[in-house]
């Protein structure tokens, strides 16, 4: 069962990966929608696994920022 987004919540979503860089974005839509393991986007990005993951968990705050409405922490920088 899929839950239906508001068109607002679609368009916070949208924002929130168009903020992302290129490469943050594609490395999360590849993980995300293909499934590829952080191995085989490493070995394809030239990145550690470390980062990718990194890179992964990154993106993953950040839409449930946009989702929750939450503003970024001081340890965001962190990641």
């Amino acid at each position: 069962m899929t839950e239906e987004l508001s068109p607002d919540e679609v368009a916070r979503i949208d924002a929130a990966l168009r903020a992302m860089s290129s490469l943050d974005r594609n490395i999360f839509l590849v993980w995300g929608i293909d499934h590829m393991p952080y191995d085989e986007i490493a070995r394809h990005t030239g990145l550690s696994v470390e980062q990718v993951r990194k890179r992964v968990v990154r993106a993953i705050l950040r839409l449930r920022r946009v989702q929750d409405g939450e503003r970024p922490r001081w340890w965001w920088r962190l990641f």
